[in-house]
């Protein structure tokens, strides 16, 4: 199964000036928008060396109404053109933005590729959206770092300890009983291996109270609107830094792209 994306603006930074070159750009960063959409299908089916995609995503769907127009017309010409079987978007995360795109859609998204945090209750809003639609939600970022809690709190450790099977196996189970499609890559064979056998085989051995205390997995290890003061003693003879991390998935990261800096105060 061979999924792959647009990405917009990718080529600004990436691709040197001058004429375009499809064996190192994906598409003429100085076209029409609509024009690299179908420019980068094509160059993606060159360079995997197929005949027809099996999908086709939009990579961050943050652009202005105007744009995001023009981009979903172009990907329902690529499938109408017969380049890939299907069509969607990523990191869409604002639900009404996405209920209008649905509304204007002549073709609809048949994914949605989003991370996925249980501090947002799993990303409620839009999967309850892609459920009533019939979208598949594919959900990834499973073991980022806003989700390491998860794996320490007693209900899925009790319900890892009673299914005999690790915590992340847990909740790639539950991902898949909430009817997601849990994206993992792990690069080691047995974490593969234990992942396949999560989504395949321990599904069913949740209850729906197993379901329903995950889904609402609440933590915050200290009110984010609270300050924190600590003092450093430097004794070394080299100056200190102190680097604060900040929130991979912020808002001003979701909805205005990644290479967003952090706001510092």
């Amino acid at each position: 199964y061979i999924q792959t994306k647009f990405t917009p603006g990718i080529a600004q930074d990436a691709c040197p000036d001058g004429p375009w070159d499809p064996e190192t750009c994906m598409f003429d960063k100085a076209a029409d928008l609509a024009t690299q959409v179908k420019q980068s299908a094509t160059t993606s089916l060159v360079h995997l060396r197929v005949p027809k995609l099996d999908s086709l995503v939009l990579h961050e769907m943050r652009q202005s109404w105007e744009d995001l127009k023009i981009i979903w017309r172009a990907l329902e010409d690529v499938h109408t053109e017969g380049k890939t079987a299907s069509i969607g978007v990523s990191h869409a995360h604002d639900p009404e933005m996405f209920r209008r795109l649905l509304d204007f859609a002549k073709i609809k998204p048949s994914f949605v590729q989003n991370p996925i945090f249980a501090i947002n209750g799993w990303d409620r809003d839009i999967r309850l959206i892609c459920k009533e639609h019939g979208i598949v939600y594919q959900a990834y970022s499973l073991n980022h770092e806003e989700n390491d809690f998860v794996y320490h709190t007693r209900e899925v450790l009790e319900i890892a300890q009673r299914l005999k099977k690790t915590p992340q196996q847990v909740i790639v189970a539950f991902i898949h009983r909430l009817g997601l499609l849990p994206l993992v890559g792990p690069q080691d064979r047995i974490k593969m291996a234990h992942a396949f056998t999560a989504a395949k085989y321990l599904p069913a051995q949740l209850t729906e109270q197993d379901v329903d205390v995950l889904e609402n997995l609440e933590f915050s290890p200290f009110d984010r609107k609270e300050s924190i003061d600590f003092t450093v003693t430097n004794k070394l003879e080299t100056d200190v830094y102190v680097a604060w991390q900040h929130p991979d998935h912020s808002h001003e990261r979701r909805f205005k792209g990644k290479y967003v800096l952090p706001e510092r105060e």
